[in-house]
C-alpha cells in the first residue's frame, strides 16, 4: 500500500507515523512511534534508509535504487532536528538491538534502548560519511 507523509499506521494498540525520507530510494519511510517504560512516554524512530550503499558507483551503474544524494543529504539535514530517545535500526547491527538486549536480560541498566545520544551520533556518522559520495 502507498504510505504518505504523515499518515499513521495501526498495529494492534500503537500507531506509526509515516515520514517520507528519500534518497537510499526515491519512496524511502521511517516511522515514529510512542514508547512506554516504567510509566514514561518515549520518542521512538526507525530510519528506512540510512544505507549509503546505493551511492557506490557499481550499484549507481546498475541503476536499481533510483535515489539521490541531493535527496539523501536533505533527508538527513531534517533527521538531524528530530529528538528521538528510543532508535531501532533498519538492520539489526545499525543499533545493536540485540546485543542491547541480551544486555538487559542480564541485567544490565539503565535501558539501553533509550538512547538519544546513539541516534544523534548515528546521524552524525551518515552525514560525514555522505562526504566521500559529494
Amino acid at each position: 500500500m502507498p504510505l504518505n507523509e504523515g499518515e499513521t499506521i495501526a498495529i494492534g494498540n500503537k500507531e506509526m507515523r509515516v515520514y517520507h525520507t528519500p534518497g537510499h530510494t526515491p519512496g524511502c519511510c521511517s516511522f515514529g512511534f510512542q514508547v512506554t517504560y516504567e510509566d514514561r512516554e518515549y520518542d521512538g524512530f526507525i530510519f528506512g534508509g540510512p544505507g549509503l550503499n546505493v551511492f557506490r558507483e557499481e550499484n549507481l551503474k546498475m541503476g536499481i535504487y533510483g535515489g539521490t544524494i541531493q535527496d539523501f543529504q536533505k533527508t538527513i539535514d531534517r533527521l538531524q532536528t528530530f529528538e528521538v530517545d528510543v532508535w531501532l535500526g533498519a538492520h539489526p547491527d545499525q543499533n545493536r538491538v540485540f546485543e542491547k538486549l541480551e544486555l538487559l536480560k542480564k541485567g544490565v541498566r539503565p535501558n539501553l534502548y533509550i538512547d538519544p545520544e546513539g541516534f544523534e551520533t548515528f546521524i552524525t556518522r551518515i552525514r560525514n560519511q555522505l562526504q566521500e559520495f559529494l
